[in-house]
């Protein structure tokens, strides 16, 4: 039987200790681009699928993204009105 490497060995053991321990849901705690804690939680279900690909998430549920999508897109339309102001089509 061939051995196993240590990331199917690691994954095993968190998959075995959470079922052991009753886990229900898991917190991910990872910092923005600014430094800034940020945590989102996935069931137990979803456990094996993130030790497999990783997760992804909405970047909206993140402070600084919304606010730095609005400013890009009210600069992108100040140079419109701007330009269209002083007839540069």
């Amino acid at each position: 039987m061939p051995k196993k490497d240590q990331k199917t060995e690691s994954k095993e053991y968190v998959l075995k200790m959470a079922k052991e321990n009753d886990v229900r849901f898991i917190r991910l705690w990872f910092t923005d681009i600014l430094g800034m804690l940020k945590s989102f939680a996935i069931s137990i279900d979803e456990l094996e699928g993130a030790l497999d690909e990783g997760m992804g998430f909405d970047g909206s549920s993140i402070e600084v993204l919304p606010a730095l999508t609005k400013a890009i897109w009210w600069r992108n339309l100040t140079l419109i009105l701007s330009r269209f102001c002083r007839g540069d089509r």
